[in-house]
């Protein structure tokens, strides 16, 4: 079981100033009386900051299923404010989820994320919501 949670802006500044993060936690059976405090210094197995400043990496982040189809579920977030197509083009990343259970912290990025998509100008804002579809089962 994989919980991804989105907790922008504000509270994570590991990628600059309104970057934003992406909080993996892994689960087993049930999470049930769980209690997990994002202020803590390691609050999940896996963090994902946003690439730089004012990006607000996990505004929006969706569970889309397994697109690669290897049985893991993968996660979808959007940085609306991302300035690589244009100020405020924004992107959206994809992250195909592992058997391995990543861990640590990575930057969102096009070396980082398994697929980037950036908006195409200024003030598009690609990635101010993301959503999944159905779970892919491959070919």
């Amino acid at each position: 079981m994989t919980l991804s949670l989105g907790y922008h802006t504000y509270r994570n500044d590991s990628g600059g100033s309104n970057s934003g993060a992406i909080y993996v936690l892994y689960g087993s059976g049930s999470l049930n009386g769980t209690t997990r405090d994002l202020a803590d210094s390691s609050p999940a197995e896996l963090t994902i900051t946003g690439k730089a400043s004012s990006d607000y990496l996990g505004k929006s982040v969706s569970g889309i299923g397994d697109v690669n189809a290897n049985g893991v579920p993968d996660i979808l977030s959007g940085a609306w404010r991302n300035d690589d197509g244009g100020s405020n083009a924004g992107a959206v990343y994809l992250f195909f989820g592992s058997s391995s259970r990543i861990t640590g912290t990575k930057r969102a990025a096009a070396d980082s994320s398994d697929m980037t998509v950036v908006g195409k100008s200024a003030l598009d804002e690609l990635g101010v919501s993301v959503g999944g579809g159905r779970n892919n089962p491959g070919p």
